[in-house]
């Protein structure tokens, strides 16, 4: 499974397009998350989850990473990892904003967001802030929010551009807010 998903997010994109690049990641992936499943290493399991939701810009696989987010909080809590499930609970929440669920996805992203902060898991605690800045103040939990001049250094520490690009826009969104 693991060599898979190695040779999976390492293959140069298929020279027939971006869409057929996808497919074949999702198919690549799902075979992973299968062979894991068949072998009984929830590690690797776990891994091939996180691979499916955050390929999701490639893969446009979103039932499959929607499973994977929900499935992988499930284990990563069952194997004690809490840097993983702080990421699966904010990939949660992303799945419950986008399905109608505002009570629901506060909840997710506040646990994220705590949890990221007590075990250093930059990627929950930079989307869990700026899912919970949209929310009214009694939605945001008792832990003050860190500014998004922090998350920007959380990001940029991360090395994840994606990353990188909602803070700096969420940055944006409040300098056309104060009219700067």
């Amino acid at each position: 499974a693991r060599s898979l998903m190695w040779a999976t997010i390492h293959s140069p994109a298929d020279t027939t397009g971006t869409a057929a690049y996808g497919s074949w990641t999702a198919r690549r992936l799902h075979e992973s998350i299968d062979l894991a499943r068949s072998s009984g290493d929830d590690v690797a399991l776990l891994e091939a989850l996180e691979l499916t939701v955050t390929t999701l810009g490639v893969t446009f696989d979103l039932e499959g990473a929607v499973a994977s987010a929900y499935e992988g909080q499930v284990l990563a809590a069952r194997l004690g990892d809490e840097a993983a499930l702080a990421r699966f609970e904010i990939w949660v929440a992303m799945a419950q904003g986008v399905t109608g669920q505002p009570a629901e996805m506060a909840r997710s992203a506040r646990s994220a967001y705590e949890r990221g902060l007590r075990v250093g898991e930059d990627v929950a605690v930079v989307h869990g802030a700026l899912m919970l800045y949209a929310q009214p103040p009694e939605e945001q939990g008792p832990i003050p929010l860190r500014g998004l001049d922090e998350l920007l250094v959380r990001a940029e520490r991360r090395q994840r551009p994606a990353l990188v690009l909602h803070v700096l826009a969420a940055m944006v969104r409040r300098s056309l807010a104060d009219d700067d």
